[in-house]
């Protein structure tokens, strides 16, 4: 009779066993259609970067209170690779300033300006294959009342430069924060040809840079990129030679 607790024992166990693995089968089932589901609720890259004569409205807003400009796109651009928003006072695709680079889940964006001026702005927008799509403009107007608090943004970011004949000296302070990257640009010609000549992350620093053509003229460009994204570019300023006797330096 012993043999009786044996046999049902097996069975249990057996049982036991054949519903362990319904429930792993089971759990698999789930998981494989949570993923599924999940899947299919992730962001999808939105049909206006493929389209044509998208009304600028239909993108995205920009509101002004003085200084203070707020952006807010209508579109979820997390499935691109990235945002840059762009301005400019005339409206004309050409010389827009970059006012910030920002991650592609963003949706907002507060901009300040430096005067009382119109503006246009733009959102550049690149997706995860092909070339990137500019949509604007939308127009922020001028600040009439004067309500903004402006600011240089030399008094905030100060750099100065400064040459002799065989190079140029570039010395910047700016505030002690994070910076994606700080980079020294130079040219010959104001207006292109322009070259990177130092990426950092030093805030407060200065470098020498050797002239190519000690006979030529020199412009250079300073540009920040903040942590958040936003950008705060200066120039173009002409190396000059410093005045005869001159031996001031960046406080």
């Amino acid at each position: 009779m012993r043999v009786l607790p044996i046999i049902f024992s097996t069975i249990h166990a057996h049982m036991k066993i054949k519903i362990s693995i319904h429930l792993v089968g089971l759990f698999c089932m789930l998981l494989g259609a949570s993923c599924s589901k999940e899947a299919q609720q992730k962001a999808v890259v939105p049909d206006i970067i493929y389209e044509d004569g998208v009304a600028p409205a239909a993108v995205f807003s920009a509101t002004r209170n003085g200084h203070l400009v707020s952006l807010e796109w209508f579109h979820d651009f997390s499935a691109c690779k990235s945002i840059e928003v762009l301005r400019n006072t005339t409206g004309r695709p050409r010389n827009r300033h970059r006012s910030a680079l920002l991650k592609p889940e963003t949706r907002r964006y507060e901009d300040t300006l430096p005067d009382t001026s119109s503006y246009w702005y733009w959102l550049k927008v690149t997706p995860p294959e092909g070339g990137a799509k500019t949509l604007g403009p939308v127009r922020v107007g001028a600040d009439d009342r004067k309500i903004g608090s402006y600011s240089r943004i030399s008094d905030k970011y100060p750099w100065q430069v400064r040459r002799d004949n065989a190079t140029a000296t570039i010395a910047w302070s700016f505030p002690n924060i994070k910076y994606r990257h700080i980079r020294i640009i130079r040219s010959t010609n104001p207006k292109n040809n322009r070259q990177e000549i130092l990426t950092t992350l030093e805030w407060s620093s200065s470098r020498i840079d050797e002239l190519p053509d000690p006979e030529a003229d020199y412009w250079y460009w300073i540009e920040a990129l903040l942590h958040e994204g936003t950008f705060v570019v200066q120039g173009p300023v002409k190396a000059e030679f410093a005045p005869k006797g001159s031996s001031k330096t960046m406080e």
